[in-house]
C-alpha cells in the first residue's frame, strides 16, 4: 500500500510524448494545414456572398423591368377607364342597348354576325401580294 511510492511514480511519468513523436508530423505543418483550411473556408464564404449579391442585383433589374411594364399597363387601364366613364361613351353604349330618345333606332352588331364593312383598306392588306402573284414571283423570280 505504499502511498508514498505511488506519488513518486506519478511524478516520474512527465508530460508524455509530443504530437510530432506520436504522429510523425511537426507542429508547424499542422498549424499551416489548419491555416489553409480556415483560409479556404473564408474564401468560399466570401465567394458565396459575392454570388448572392450578383443574383440579387439581377433580381432587382428583373423587378425594375416588371415594374415598368406594370406601370405602363396601369396607365393604359387608367386611360381606358377614363374613356369608358366619359359621358359620350356612356351615351353611345346606352343607345346601342336601346336607352335613348324614343325616335332613335338602336344599333349594334349581332353576336356571331359578319364584321362591319371596311371603308378604308388597311396598309397591311394592301402591301401583301395576291397568292397568284406570290407564286409567280417564287417561280419566275423577281
Amino acid at each position: 500500500m505504499g502511498s508514498q511510492a505511488d506519488a513518486l511514480d506519478a511524478r516520474d511519468i512527465g508530460p508524455g510524448p509530443s504530437f510530432h513523436e506520436s504522429f510523425g508530423v511537426p507542429g508547424t505543418y499542422l498549424a499551416w494545414a489548419i491555416g489553409v483550411v480556415v483560409a479556404l473556408f473564408v474564401a468560399l464564404a466570401l465567394g458565396r456572398v459575392v454570388l448572392d449579391a450578383a443574383s440579387a442585383s439581377a433580381r432587382v433589374e428583373e423587378l425594375r423591368a416588371m415594374n415598368a411594364e406594370l406601370r405602363a399597363r396601369v396607365d393604359a387601364l387608367a386611360a381606358e377607364k377614363q374613356l369608358v366613364t366619359s359621358p359620350i361613351f356612356v351615351q353611345v353604349a346606352g343607345r346601342g342597348r336601346g336607352y335613348g330618345e324614343p325616335t332613335e333606332r338602336t344599333f349594334g352588331l349581332l353576336p356571331g354576325g359578319p364584321p362591319p364593312p371596311r371603308l378604308v383598306a388597311d396598309d397591311a392588306t394592301a402591301a401583301q401580294p395576291s397568292p397568284l402573284d406570290a407564286w409567280l414571283t417564287l417561280l419566275l423570280g423577281g
